[in-house]
């Protein structure tokens, strides 16, 4: 789905326990705004970490996961936030369709 994601950076730690993320660039939102769409931690102790957003908070731009990441949420980490689908598996559907069609599209000169 064409927009149904968007990539940010923390500013500043999440809580001890790694179920917080604080970005105040999606204060933008409303509160409950981002609830259930996944976020994926695309740098630091966390990289490539999924989880599922249970409640945000407009007011610090703080958004709380389902499942604690297995380390604190670190200040000037980016991650990704998908919508309607896990990342991964967006990842995997569309590699496993490039492979399913370039045979088609590839014809050598």
């Amino acid at each position: 789905m064409v927009g149904d994601w968007r990539q940010e950076t923390t500013t500043s730690p999440g809580n001890a326990g790694g179920t917080t993320l604080i970005a105040t660039a999606l204060a933008d939102k409303g509160n409950d705004y981002f609830n259930n769409w996944w976020v994926k931690v695309t740098s630091g102790a966390n990289a490539g970490s999924v989880r599922q957003a249970s409640d945000f908070v407009s007011s610090g731009g703080t958004l709380t996961v389902s499942v604690a990441f297995t380390a604190q949420v670190a200040g000037t980490i980016t991650f990704e936030l998908h919508q309607a689908f896990n990342p991964n598996e967006k990842d995997e559907a569309i590699l496993d369709c490039l492979h399913r069609v370039y045979p088609n599209l590839y014809v050598p000169f």
